[in-house]
């Protein structure tokens, strides 16, 4: 992704991931705090997922689109990169998961969420419960050939994304699935799909008509919460992010590069919280909430960036060895 040009970018991952984790500790908890913002938008904030899939596809999209649609990539590094984007922190994640819930059905569930083909099982697993996020966009890994045929064309996009949300309504009312089962979700990957290919004339709309559509577009989610809402204002989310013309800087890149870290782990730092008797001791007021959701938030930074360290020493250990034993070889 341009990051020079789509620099909200990494402002809107580093939104989705605090809102899903004050989200995630209200849930959780038993605080008592009066109030709208709390009782009725932390609980919205789940639907902030929704706009991490448009973003992915947004992102895959500026990586990838022209590159399977010339056919100038291969299939095999495409997939490869996939697995080592995600697979070595969420081995990580899961192996501290099990040192604290060891148990013969948790061990199951662990092998099942490290082939990342979860998705493709509509049940919910215990196990890094937020999982089931990874288990839907590796479906859409597995799809994005096909996404980008259907994507050919801003015609054909517009007929499939109408399918797609269609099938959403349909899952969702007639057969009872919720967000976990990729086809109830198809159509928020359609919304990065299809500002992509707007994405220039987007960049060139006043940011301020963003803005206005994106608050008038709040107003029936919070009336009435549903797909068609749900998918308006996801879509105004990205085009917003995707017209405004933002400054980053280190500290938001840093957050940014690591979203998707923290949204894995946050609740096993919440765990360790409540274990060590931490998540009432001030109370069960503003000052206890605030206090979890700092804690939480820099647990999830610091066990993040350890974690990924590790990872990388390890990578250039088993590379490093790697290529010894090829140079003894061709010696």
């Amino acid at each position: 992704m341009d990051r020079e040009r789509y620099n909200a970018i990494d402002w809107l991952k580093v939104v989705c991931c605090i809102g899903i984790m004050l989200m995630h500790i209200k849930a959780n908890t038993t605080y008592d705090i009066p109030g709208f913002f709390y009782n009725r938008i932390v609980p919205s904030f789940t639907d902030f997922v929704f706009v991490f899939m448009a973003i992915s596809s947004f992102g895959l999209c500026c990586g990838y689109y022209q590159k399977f649609t010339d056919g100038s990539i291969i299939l095999e590094n495409f997939y490869k990169k996939r697995y080592l984007k995600i697979l070595p922190f969420f081995i990580a994640v899961i192996l501290i998961d099990l040192c604290f819930n060891f148990s013969k059905d948790s061990l199951l569930q662990g092998f099942v969420e490290l082939t990342l083909f979860h998705g493709f099982i509509p049940v919910s697993f215990s196990v890094i419960g937020v999982a089931w996020f990874l288990g839907v966009v590796f479906i859409f890994y597995l799809s994005f050939p096909f996404f980008c045929v259907l994507l050919k064309t801003k015609a054909r996009g517009w007929i499939s994304f109408s399918i797609a949300v269609g099938l959403s309504i349909v899952c969702q009312y007639h057969f009872n699935l919720g967000r976990i089962n990729f086809a109830a979700s198809f159509c928020f990957f359609f919304i990065g799909g299809l500002i992509y290919l707007y994405k220039d004339k987007v960049s060139s709309i006043k940011t301020w008509i963003c803005a206005l559509v994106l608050v008038l577009s709040v107003v029936p989610y919070y009336l009435q919460t549903n797909t068609i809402t749900r998918v308006v204002l996801t879509a105004t989310i990205l085009l917003f992010a995707v017209s405004l013309k933002a400054h980053t800087f280190k500290t938001v890149t840093f957050f940014s590069n690591i979203s998707m870290e923290i949204y894995l782990c946050h609740m096993a730092v919440f765990r360790v919280l409540e274990k060590l008797h931490l998540l009432y001791f001030l109370g069960q007021g503003v000052a206890q909430y605030l206090f979890t959701c700092i804690a939480v938030f820099l647990g999830s930074c610091a066990m993040s960036v350890c974690i990924n360290v590790i990872i990388n020493h390890l990578h250039q250990f088993f590379t490093k060895n790697k290529y010894n034993s090829e140079n003894v070889q061709n010696n």
